[in-house]
């Protein structure tokens, strides 16, 4: 049941797709989105890191999301207008950055790590509602589903991690159809490097070849944050 479900939802995702002009809102919830990327990046990084500078930029973060609240509940894009949750978002967003600078004070950045895929999670979800689902949202969701695979694998539940894997290649073949359309050699040159380790993952999975699967995975993850921001 909880399969079809996942798969129901899914769909849902495909069907939300649209192929739209960048708007004003678009651009800076953009660039918002660019910016916590590259902070959660310093945040996971391992070794010395500079609490004064990610703090810096938490809140910068934090103060440009208010201001956007205050900008567009008022006025609205006309993409969102009639999303009821449009304030939800930002309130969101809001908790999240608090959530970050006060684990980042307290020099606790394993779980401040743990916060920052909410906020492509906002997005996926902000996006999916009001049919502007783009690339950078389903590399997220392609990426979410390869871990979620990897994690029911490593806690012992082979079934539904190949089962899963289902998904995974639905969601893959979305993403990219939205991918053939972004004209960046740059991204596209970096994005092969990624979708050359996937490709290797999945054909370990397919062969139930578990330890494979693992080292792939691995190099997968490594790599995918690169394409990921370039992605925006």
């Amino acid at each position: 049941m909880k399969s079809k479900i996942l798969l129901i939802a899914i769909t849902f995702i495909f069907i939300s797709i649209n192929v739209f002009a960048q708007s004003e809102f678009d651009k800076k919830i953009t660039n918002l989105h660019r910016n916590a990327i590259k902070t959660c990046g310093m945040i996971k990084a391992p070794g010395n890191h500079n609490s004064t500078k990610i703090l810096k930029a938490l809140s910068s973060l934090k103060s440009e999301i208010a201001l956007y609240e205050n900008t567009y509940i008022k006025n609205p894009p006309s993409k969102y207008a009639k999303d009821p949750l449009l304030k939800s978002y930002f309130e969101e967003f809001d908790d999240i950055f608090d959530a970050l600078i006060t684990r980042v004070k307290n020099n606790n950045y394993k779980r401040a790590a743990m916060n920052c895929s909410r906020i492509c999670m906002v997005f996926n979800k902000m996006h999916m509602n009001n049919g502007t689902l783009d690339l950078t949202d389903m590399m997220f969701s392609w990426k979410m589903q390869t871990t979620m695979t990897m994690n029911m694998l490593n806690a012992g539940n082979t079934k539904g991690a190949y089962n899963n894997l289902n998904i995974v290649k639905m969601v893959y073949e979305k993403m990219l159809r939205l991918k053939e359309k972004r004209i960046d050699q740059a991204f596209n040159m970096q994005f092969e490097k990624v979708n050359t380790l996937y490709e290797n993952w999945y054909s370990a999975m397919k062969n139930k070849n578990v330890n494979k699967a693992k080292s792939n995975f691995a190099k997968f993850d490594k790599n995918f944050g690169k394409a990921f921001v370039m992605s925006l």
